[in-house]
């Protein structure tokens, strides 16, 4: 089984290396404004990138570029835009363990630590205010502000420890379930400041606003409010899908007979396995993490036998059968590294079996007399899932594993039970 396992993990690798690659229509503009068109290594970023590999056409030679060499870059299909821009990057943790640590209120020091980068930053929205992202390395999240060709300046959010926990906080501040957090909400009132040239109502809606892309939806309402909004970006769609899927499944069985030392195998019997389901997007994973239900059929009967000479050239033999008709429940996770044309994932989850028959029968032929045994197993039981698989577009296939143990003590048999199977599906979507 081992070895198996790392048949998988080596195929997965191979799939991962041969999938590196996703180049997709795109324009990009240079420093000095000149325009080109052609295709850029899309990785659907969750942290912003510091360089892109663009190439002018499917066949043309790949040009690795910084960020201090691109004054911006758009992906055509997917319209998501990022500019360079040199920033004011908040060096501050918002972890727990990490949180800058003050006696109290009072004694905050207000000059935040900050680093000079030049970065590429994601374009949320263009208009009279314009609205951008940054994720930097650490996965923190920043919003930045720019009105109009004025400063791009980042929307301040600190996350503060105090060592007294203080009962009436100040204007700006908002308390958090542990009494020692506090959270200084400054980008709140940066926003009120931005928004002075009308749309009362608007400003009403800075008080309840998080730090999220929600931020995003008040800038995109204020731009047209005033009817000046000359981009949004388009939201990502959350994935959902039903699927059906039908292959062959292989089971290897293997009985330990306790009346005899012996391990009897029973033959593998291929079978088919049919099976459908439903699965989604994690939120916030660019569709990357994939949560899923799984329902699938399948029937399998295998057949072993032993024959031995007993005392004075008595022969015996012994024969194993074993019968299921199955239908099985899965909930999994998948993980898709990578989202490109044949994209590899990767796949693990836990499932149960129910068994609409699970028999095994035992047929003892002795000198003088005939024993047949039929033992009923288990109704149900727990199983473990891993698979690799590939998938582009509306089909996938798969390659999984599933293990299986019926053990019941009053047969006198133990028996060990190792699935694999090759499935092809489809979804809908």
């Amino acid at each position: 089984m081992y070895r198996m396992f790392t048949l998988l993990l080596c195929s997965l690798c191979t799939l991962t290396v041969f999938s590196q690659k996703n180049f997709v229509p795109a324009h990009l503009t240079t420093l000095d404004g000149r325009t080109y068109v052609g295709e850029i290594d899309f990785r659907e970023w969750t942290i912003n990138p510091d360089h892109i590999r663009f190439r002018p056409s499917a066949d043309g030679k790949i040009q690795e570029l910084s960020v201090r060499e691109v004054a911006g870059f758009q992906i055509d299909e997917q319209q998501e835009k990022y500019i360079r821009a040199e920033i004011s990057i908040i060096d501050e943790s918002i972890e727990f363990d990490q949180l800058p640590f003050f006696r109290n209120v009072l004694s905050i020091d207000h000059r935040i630590p900050r680093v000079e980068a030049t970065v590429f930053l994601r374009v949320l929205a263009e208009g009279t205010l314009n609205l951008y992202q940054f994720i930097d390395q650490n996965h923190r999240l920043h919003y930045y502000l720019q009105k109009g060709t004025g400063p791009i300046e980042e929307l301040t959010y600190r996350v503060v420890k105090l060592f007294e926990a203080e009962p009436v906080l100040q204007a700006g501040m908002r308390r958090t379930d542990n009494a020692h957090i506090v959270i200084l909400e400054t980008y709140k009132m940066e926003l009120a400041k931005a928004m002075t040239n009308g749309c009362p109502k608007l400003q009403s809606a800075i008080g309840q606003l998080p730090y999220s892309n929600l931020i995003k939806n008040l800038v995109v309402s204020y731009n047209e409010c005033l009817d000046n909004s000359t981009y949004v970006m388009p939201r990502q769609k959350s994935y959902h899908a039903f699927f059906v899927q039908a292959g062959i499944l292989n089971a290897g069985f293997s009985a330990n007979d306790q009346n005899h030392p012996e391990t009897i195998k029973l033959s593998k019997d291929l079978s088919a396995y049919l099976g459908l389901g439903y699965e989604f997007a994690v939120p916030r994973t660019r569709d990357k993490f994939i949560l899923g239900l799984e329902l699938g059929f399948f029937s399998s009967r295998s057949i072993a036998s032993n024959e031995f000479f007993i005392v004075e050239g008595a022969r015996r033999s012994i024969r194993y059968e074993l019968e299921q008709n199955v239908s099985q429940f899965s909930l999994y996770g998948k993980f898709i590294p990578f989202k490109v044309k044949y994209a590899p994932y990767i796949k693990a989850g836990l499932g149960i079996f129910h068994y609409r028959k699970n028999s095994f029968t035992v047929q003892d032929n002795r000198p003088n007399n005939y024993v047949f045994s039929r033992h009923d197993l288990k109704k149900a039981e727990m199983t473990s899932l891993l698979g690799i698989g590939i998938q582009s577009r509306r089909f996938f296939t798969e390659f999984r594993y599933g293990s299986g143990t019926d053990i019941n003590p009053t047969t006198g048999y133990d028996l060990q039970i190792d699935r694999w199977s090759l499935v092809l599906g489809v979804k809908f979507m």
